[in-house]
């Protein structure tokens, strides 16, 4: 008897540990943008820190590199909560476009609001990320340097509508074609799609995205009250 007393005391005690410390689906971010509750879902975006060129083709190569970025050192506690996520570059290649690499096409449904790490929204869903406009500059560094530097180039090989540019992808090189990147200060479709193109031999940031975040719910009162007593 004595033995069972104690296994249900371990189990009701490990029940009230889980409702105070139960985590959220992919991460326990540091804090939630203002204006969400328990039980929404977003995505938390940020622009790298470090740079590389356009010459891979691959674009695990990029997914990598902007998961390493999120995963170095920050110089600022708001930039914990990249930590752990995961990361996805918004850039196109031949064989896939920014939009489905990122899971935000529009066209597979209405998606989530994508926050800067600081908390600034940048659009309300997937169709308003890629209607040609922002509603903030995508300025955030990754680690948590701030909005700076303005107007540097970012390497995406996108449309403003999310896919593939077919003449200016990242991983094609040919003497008569370069890499189409974006302008990190532009709230316009030059956010992603600037007028010009660069060599891919040309170091530049990349934008990154997370997965999909849940709102902690807060845990259960009742529960926690019934391993109390049943301890």
């Amino acid at each position: 008897m004595k033995n069972i007393r104690s296994l249900a005391a371990g189990f009701c005690l490990g029940l009230a540990a889980m409702a105070i410390t139960a985590p959220s689906v992919l991460a326990a971010p540091v804090f939630h943008p203002a204006g969400l509750n328990p039980g929404d879902t977003y995505r938390l975006a940020f622009l790298t820190s470090a740079s590389t060129d356009a010459l891979s083709s691959d674009i695990n190569f990029y997914n990598q590199f902007v998961t390493d970025v999120a995963n170095g050192p920050f110089t600022d506690s708001t930039a914990q909560i990249a930590h752990n996520l995961a990361w996805k570059a918004i850039i196109s290649t031949e064989t896939i476009d920014a939009r489905d690499n990122t899971g935000t096409n529009p066209n597979n449904g209405a998606g989530v609001p994508i926050f800067l790490l600081d908390g600034r929204k940048l659009a309300d869903n997937y169709a308003d990320f890629w209607d040609g406009s922002l509603d903030t500059t995508f300025d955030y560094l990754g680690d948590g340097s701030g909005g700076l530097p303005f107007g540097e180039p970012v390497w995406t090989g996108t449309l403003a509508d999310g896919t593939a540019n077919p003449f200016g992808f990242v991983g094609i090189f040919d003497s008569m074609l370069s890499i189409t990147y974006g302008i990190n200060d532009s709230t316009t479709g030059t956010w992603v799609e600037s007028l010009d193109f660069l060599s891919p031999t040309i170091d530049a940031r990349l934008y990154a995205v997370s997965g999909i975040i849940w709102v902690d719910e807060p845990a259960p009162l009742s529960l926690l009250a019934l391993g109390i007593v049943a301890l």
